[in-house]
């Protein structure tokens, strides 16, 4: 499924080890029974993961296709969704299956989602969770309805796997069935942790590429910066160089020097 001569074109060290994860994923989901369906999840599986190794992880089709690898390998599963960690600490619902695109729209806190999972602790630690039923276990009476919209509520049985990132839940994968209370079983969770665990090295992957982008565009300020006031010959104009020039970067329109 994999051609490891892609191997040699990855450059950073998170996107190896997102290659390295995807490999051992592949390994253990093709020890299970194969079907024809399973034979073209891995494939979905396989061809998702280069290809966001390759040209970095955030696309909406990229965590789509391998949500829905999630819920043909994952016995019992019949829907799902998963959800990102953003910049401000909430969680958006980049991928969905067996629901409509108006859930991508939803973003809730790490309050509503830990509260979701229903142990703190163990969401904290990566642990997954079963649950029969979870609207009547698992989501407060006084909740805001528009956190969750009608159509999630024919949800039976929910398999929900919190993705640390060094130490921190960075994402969440769910996996619900919608005709079974007893759908999910132990050879569910260890398939769907193999799912978490790709999740989470394609999320370090995309943090570190952040933190590369960040890093060069700081050197390009400083570069610019450094130009601008080669023939700047006084503080008046060294501030407005450095102000004109810091604007320009940030897109700001606003740039006051104090």
């Amino acid at each position: 499924f994999v051609d490891s001569s892609n191997f040699s074109k990855i450059g950073s060290v998170s996107q190896r080890r997102a290659f390295d994860s995807l490999l051992s994923t592949l390994e253990t989901l093709a020890a299970t029974s194969v079907t024809s369906d399973r034979l073209l999840s891995l494939s979905t599986l396989a061809t998702t993961t280069t290809e966001a190794v390759d040209v970095g992880v955030g696309s909406l089709e990229s965590w789509k296709r391998l949500l829905d690898a999630a819920v043909i390998l994952v016995p019992g599963a019949e829907g799902g969704s998963i959800r990102i960690r953003d910049r401000d600490g909430d969680f958006t619902f980049v991928a969905q299956h067996g629901f409509s695109d108006s859930l991508l729209e939803l973003r809730v806190s790490a309050q509503q989602v830990s509260d979701w999972h229903g142990d703190l602790l163990e969401w904290h630690s990566g642990r997954a969770r079963t649950v029969k039923r979870p609207f009547d276990t698992h989501v407060p009476l006084d909740a805001d309805p528009k956190f969750y919209p009608t159509e999630t509520k024919r949800i039976r049985a929910n398999l929900s796997f919190p993705v640390v990132v060094d130490g921190e839940v960075m994402a969440e994968i769910n996996l619900d069935s919608f005709t079974s209370v007893n759908a999910f079983n132990d050879e569910s969770l260890v398939t769907a942790k193999q799912f978490a665990v790709q999740i989470a090295a394609l999320v370090k992957a995309q943090r570190e590429r952040g933190k590369l982008t960040a890093r060069l565009r700081e050197f390009e300020m400083l570069e610019l910066v450094t130009s601008a006031l080669h023939d700047a010959h006084t503080p008046e104009i060294v501030a407005a160089s450095v102000v004109g020039e810091t604007a320009r970067l940030m897109n700001a329109q606003n740039v006051a020097m104090l």
